[in-house]
């Protein structure tokens, strides 16, 4: 851990002063190259206050900069087959039965109104599962 940080802080080093150089003011954004690597160090252990005297960023900008969320975007995907729903049976105007499910396929498509027969054939079809 402790070669990772001197590590980045080295490369801290190179990038603040190529950054200095290039924009002349202090009002500048600092590059996302800059943040990702406070951020590790960060997640590292250290604390801002260190960062800031290692690197000569000022807290206050590190402070203000939007820390990456800590939750990731996923997507859960089960391996079983679809989700299948079947309502209760309801009467047409002949009085006949007529159950309708709704399937939710593995990759997000609902198909809903149709009896079960149809949704197989029409998932068969266009072969979205």
């Amino acid at each position: 851990m402790a070669d990772r940080a001197e590590e980045i802080f080295g490369e801290l080093s190179q990038i603040c002063e190529q950054y200095k150089a290039e924009v002349p003011s202090e009002r500048g954004p600092w590059p996302e190259s800059v943040k990702s690597r406070v951020f590790e160090l960060k997640s590292l252990g250290l604390s801002f206050v260190k960062i800031a005297e290692r690197t000569g960023i000022p807290y206050g900008s590190i402070t203000t900069w939007k820390r990456p969320s800590s939750f990731l975007p996923i997507k859960v995907v089960d391996e079983k087959s679809p989700t299948v729903t079947v309502r209760k049976p309801r009467k047409r105007r002949d009085s006949s039965e007529f159950r309708t499910v709704t399937v939710i396929t593995p990759s997000g498509y609902r198909i809903e109104g149709l009896d079960a027969k149809a949704v197989t054939e029409f998932i068969a079809a266009v072969e979205i599962i």
